[in-house]
């Protein structure tokens, strides 16, 4: 953290002295070597209380009542709780009363304007009655009100004039203990009137955006071209509290669909605003400006280090950038290709004995679990073999009808069960039959839930998002998922059928049903004559 940026933080509170009627709150970030703040919090609050929040004073501020109750906003206590402050040095207009004593709580130091004020003031009759924002401004000789074209909030705006009075007041406070120090001018205040040609310029078109356009926009000013009337930003997210997504390492091929998205999928405006997005909340403000420089063309042309970040914020935000008609589209072409390849791979050899018996000889770890299931009046017999990774993906099967003919008779009953078993998995469709591990990291990624989330029972807490989901995703599997199943049940059919009637004293039959092997082997053995006596 670097301990020399200052964090300037007010709230909007309509009905005074209520501190529990905050409506707004706002954080800038400022590093003094910087030319201008950043916006490190900005967030509505739902208030405890609507009923008596003074909402025509809400609405002189350009707030309306639907703006903070309509949208899902945290409360004060919510957004107190999560410690934005913790450890950053805070810079207050007055002395800290709720609620920002309590948001600042946690802070390394706190400090405040009018404290400061009154110390380089102190032998000012004039100077050091003063104590508004307005009144500070006209005494230090910049201009009361903002006459930019800017968007920002009256809070954010204040904030910016509060920056401005602090940073004249440690100029003035360091000449006052060195008269030779001259005076800097502020670049934070006034704001400045936005350009041109960026104001009026359709961000549809953004492939043709001009490149000093481009530099203009991605600079410290990006912010002063943002409606943040319709913005929040929690430090490095636009979501409060979001919930974490599992790690994206695991993902094949990134830069493929990352690059496929952002070029194919996403029209100009909302491509804009995914490079936006990275410069003001990842904090990628150069970065994203080499982005914007290369336009539409393929991300693999960017620089190696920008291009794998980019293509791993695009990838976390998926959820957010894609609309629900593109979600599914995308969804169901993964679904269709991943179901095609994997009914595609040949049969690979597993010798379970070999491999069960390295595993227990050497008692070494394996990659494999291995499962088996014996007949009842035979634990040497087993009529059924298993392997599986560690993700408990099934790898192979083995299903066998052996022995003499007692036994073969158990061991074709229990076949017949686990071959029941078998259909009946295969009928859940959010099952690991029909979605990969890679695949269910992508679905975490498109529909903004962990798959663990998506494939539990329903239950009465489930959010409408999540149960459209959940069914949408279900209909998708059902769909492309029908002909391997049917597929499937065909041929367990026509091999049990098989089994039951064969005169053979051997067969073995192989198929793959997605990317599992399955082998299912028939042994007739030979009773021997004193065996046969031994059963009357």
């Amino acid at each position: 953290m670097n301990k020399s940026s200052l964090y300037f933080l007010d709230f909007y509170i309509p009905n005074n002295g209520e501190h529990e009627s905050a409506i707004e709150v706002a954080v800038l970030r400022w590093e003094p070597m910087d030319k201008r703040p950043s916006v490190y919090i900005h967030s509505f609050i739902t208030p405890a209380h609507p009923n008596r929040i003074k909402w025509k004073e809400v609405l002189k501020m350009g707030i309306s009542k639907e703006m903070i109750l309509e949208r899902q906003n945290p409360t004060l206590l919510e957004l107190i709780s999560s410690l934005f402050l913790k450890e950053k040095n805070v810079v207050l207009f007055n002395p800290p009363v709720e609620p920002y004593a309590s948001f600042s709580r946690d802070a390394l130091s706190v400090q405040s304007i009018t404290s400061l004020w009154s110390e380089v003031f102190a032998r000012d009759e004039e100077g050091s009655k003063i104590d508004t924002v307005s009144n500070m401004l006209k005494y230090l000789g910049l201009e009361e009100e903002d006459t930019s074209d800017t968007k920002y909030t009256q809070l954010l705006v204040r904030l910016h004039s509060m920056v401005a009075i602090w940073y004249y007041l440690t100029q003035i406070k360091n000449k006052q203990n060195n008269i030779n120090l001259e005076i800097e001018k502020c670049t934070v205040w006034p704001l400045k009137k936005r350009d041109m040609y960026l104001s009026t310029f359709d961000y549809n078109a953004f492939d043709s955006m001009s490149t000093s356009a481009i530099y203009t926009l991605f600079s410290q000013d990006l912010p002063d071209y943002l409606d943040w009337n319709k913005l929040c930003i929690y430090s490095h997210d636009w979501v409060f509290n979001r919930k974490a997504k599992p790690l994206i390492e695991p993902l094949n091929g990134k830069l493929t669909m990352a690059n496929y998205i952002y070029n194919k999928v996403l029209k100009g405006a909302v491509r804009l605003w995914v490079v936006i997005c990275y410069a003001l909340y990842d904090k990628k403000l150069s970065q994203a400006r080499d982005v914007a420089l290369n336009r539409s063309e393929d991300l693999n042309l960017l620089p190696d280090s920008i291009k794998e970040d980019f293509t791993n914020f695009i990838v976390l935000h998926l959820d957010d950038f894609l609309s629900d008609h593109q979600k599914i589209a995308i969804v169901r072409s993964m679904v269709s290709h991943t179901l095609q390849d994997r009914g595609d791979r040949s049969f690979e050899e597993f010798d379970f004995d070999v491999l069960y018996r390295d595993y227990k000889k050497n008692s070494v770890d394996s990659p494999y679990i291995f499962n088996s299931i014996a007949v009842n009046s035979n634990n040497h017999n087993k009529c059924f073999k298993e392997i599986r990774d560690h993700k408990m993906s099934v790898l192979y099967r083995r299903y066998e009808v052996s022995g003499d003919e007692n036994d073969r008779y158990e061991c074709l009953d229990k076949v017949r069960e686990l071959f029941q078993d078998f259909v009946r998995e295969v009928k859940k469709p959010l099952s690991s039959y029909w979605i990969s591990d890679e695949l269910q990291c992508w679905l975490q990624y498109f529909t903004g839930f962990t798959f663990e989330e998506i494939k539990r029972p329903p239950t009465q807490n489930d959010t409408p998002e999540l149960i459209n989901v959940r069914n949408t995703l279900t209909e998708i599997i059902k769909e492309f998922g029908s002909y391997y199943s049917l597929e499937l049940r065909e041929k367990l059919s026509c091999i049990f059928e098989e089994l039951q009637k064969s005169q053979e004293t051997h067969f073995v039959r192989r198929f793959v049903f997605q990317g599992i092997s399955i082998e299912v082997v028939f042994n007739r053995n030979k009773v021997s004559f004193f065996k046969k006596l031994l059963r009357f």
